[in-house]
């Protein structure tokens, strides 16, 4: 009985370890898989967390890649179209003027050391063809050149060289758009008149005077040619070519408002030929919308002011008669060279920007259009329109009075107030400037009347010679209002009762 409790004792106590190891084992297998199951999690989610990283850094990287190369397209951009933003900004234009400065100076630099070894230089064209797209690329020659050592022999590290060829390319390639930003300024600007004619004149380098030059539009073929130098004369156009200064002209005759548009200078070389664009605008041959008005009077002096701006304070002034700005200064009256030429006087007031033209003794003939011309170098001159009237020298009033031949008579010419104590006159001529004084003649007495502001000339006795134009005033200066004009007719009268007593004799 005892034994059997104790075994049953022992049995229980067995069980019950054997139970508790289990739990004990269990619940650490439940532990060891919740720290698998935790540090798979963990390394599931660095793993996942990593990758997001490097994908957001790739894409990161790609976008930043992308912005780069929009960005330079961009640059490119601009500098092509720095034409158009030089005139909208003076401010941007000089910024890529100093960034050209600085590039140039690269340029010539990397041109240097390609000339050290023996590389060769790609070739910079302009065609008209293409205006945008106008640099040859280097022939394979030229870059297997490149591609060569100091000492001749191909390298055997085509890396770094490449890498080399890639700098240069780079670097040419933006001395290139360099170069054609910097032609854009080059384009010559000619401004002609509307049925007169205009020279054209291009310039060209050392070494090509004896290549053939033309001059073309459009796109330049074959059936654009205008004129070429070779054939110096055809149709409307003529070329001269001017080999010390290597410089050649051509002159278009007859212009109308068809010939205005973009022409290009040509020199024929072999390969591709040298251009320089040409933009050629018309303008009617006459002035001005506004026109200042001078009013004068024959026999007298008037003065003509012409205003110009500062900066052309020493370019030629000159004045012209008619209103035709293409042939003024050829037909000039006066210029600011010459200073004095008969009757036109020219005076210049650099400070208040003002050249004078006198003329003196006007008559009516100096009446009609005149032009004030101030020449500009590179453009047309800049004229303003003057309009001189001069008047017939006249009077007070006109009389026209007739006499007898052997009677009497009295001639009365009023004067202002202020003429009181002036010296009174009288003389005979048709025109004031040939009038002879004939208070000389006995005949003839004069009588100051100061309370009715008039003088009388009193005539003994009339003869048929008397007869003609008379003057009578008071003014020394002789200006206009200040004298009488006398027309007086003498007649004989026949003695009737004379003749009738010799006919009864």
């Amino acid at each position: 009985m005892y034994f059997a409790c104790v075994l049953d004792f022992v049995r229980v106590l067995y069980f019950a370890c054997v139970l508790e190891f289990a739990c004990v084992l269990e619940f650490a297998c439940v532990l060891e898989f919740v720290r698998v199951l935790y540090f798979a999690c963990v390394l599931d989610f660095v793993r996942v967390l990593y990758f997001a990283c490097v994908l957001d850094f790739v894409r990161v990287l790609y976008f930043a890649c992308v912005l780069e190369f929009a960005c330079v397209l961009e640059f490119a951009c601009v500098l092509y179209f720095v034409r158009v933003l030089y005139f909208a900004c003076v401010l941007y234009f000089v910024r890529v003027l100093y960034f050209a400065c600085v590039l140039e100076f690269a340029c010539v630099l990397e041109f240097v050391r390609a000339l050290s070894l023996g590389a060769t230089v790609p070739e910079l064209a302009t065609s008209p063809q293409n205006p945008k797209s106008r640099v040859l690329a280097p022939s394979p020659a030229s870059v297997a050149e490149m591609m060569m050592d100091d000492d001749g022999s191909s390298s055997r590290s085509p890396l770094p060289k490449a890498k080399m060829w890639s700098l240069q390319n780079l670097l040419f390639i933006l001395c290139i758009v360099l170069r054609c930003v910097t032609s854009a300024v080059g384009v010559i600007h000619v401004t002609g008149y509307v049925g007169r004619e205009v020279n054209v004149s291009c310039s060209y380098n050392e070494g090509y005077e004896s290549y053939e030059k033309y001059l073309c539009k459009n796109d330049c073929g074959s059936d654009d040619v205008l004129i070429t130098t070779s054939n110096s004369l055809k149709n409307k156009y003529r070329v001269h070519d001017d080999k010390t200064a290597r410089i050649f002209t051509t002159t278009i005759t007859d212009l109308q408002s068809t010939d205005a548009g973009k022409y290009w200078c040509g020199v024929s070389r072999t390969g591709n030929d040298i251009y320089t664009e040409v933009e050629l605008k018309l303008v009617r041959d006459s002035c001005c919308d506004t026109v200042t008005k001078v009013q004068s009077y024959e026999g007298y002096s008037e003065s003509v002011s012409c205003r110009y701006e500062s900066q052309y304070q020493n370019s030629l002034k000159y004045i012209c008669r008619g209103n035709r700005p293409s042939t003024c200064l050829q037909d000039a009256l006066i210029t600011s060279d010459t200073k004095l030429n008969g009757r036109f006087r020219l005076d210049e007031d650099k400070v208040l920007g003002t050249f004078t033209v006198n003329i003196n003794s006007l008559t009516q003939n100096d009446s009609g259009s005149y032009l004030c011309g101030v020449q500009r170098n590179s453009e047309l001159d800049v004229f303003s329109a003057i309009e001189l009237e001069v008047e017939e020298w006249c009077c007070v009033k006109a009389k026209h009075i007739n006499g007898i031949a052997g009677h009497p008579l009295t001639l009365q010419c009023p004067y202002p107030p202020q003429h009181r104590n002036n010296r009174k006159f009288l003389c005979k001529g048709d025109h004031r400037n040939k009038c002879t004084d004939i208070l000389m003649d006995q005949r003839f007495t004069l009588q100051d009347d100061a309370a009715s502001s008039s003088f009388f000339v009193m005539i003994r006795y009339l003869d048929v010679h008397d007869t003609g134009t008379y003057w009578c005033g008071s003014d020394p200066q002789w200006r206009v209002g200040n004298y009488t004009k006398i027309e007086l007719s003498v007649v004989t009268v026949r003695c009737v009762t004379c003749d009738i007593g010799r006919t009864r004799s």
